[in-house]
């Protein structure tokens, strides 16, 4: 059985158990208003991938953060090095 959670007007995520044998829990991010224009930008991520997508997320946010904080500075952007060398 899918369960839906609204994150905002444009963001809804669908969560999906596993409904048997070979088949995978999963998560689908997708956009409401996009499907009602015709158009399908459902992301589907496993549930043994969400870990992952959140660290990258978090990478990204904090990259992005900096080379904005950099670009209000006039300065170049630093480079973050996410693997931790």
């Amino acid at each position: 059985m899918q369960t839906q959670i609204q994150v905002t007007d444009d963001l809804v995520i669908e969560l999906w158990p596993s409904g048997g044998e070979g088949d995978r829990p999963l998560l689908k991010l997708r956009n409401p208003s996009a499907e009602r224009d015709g158009e399908d930008r459902g992301v589907v991520v496993y549930l043994n991938e969400v870990r992952h997508l959140i660290g990258a997320l978090v990478d990204a946010t904090v990259e992005l953060a900096t080379r904005e904080i950099a670009l209000r500075a006039n300065d170049a952007p630093p480079r973050i090095n996410s693997e931790g060398d």
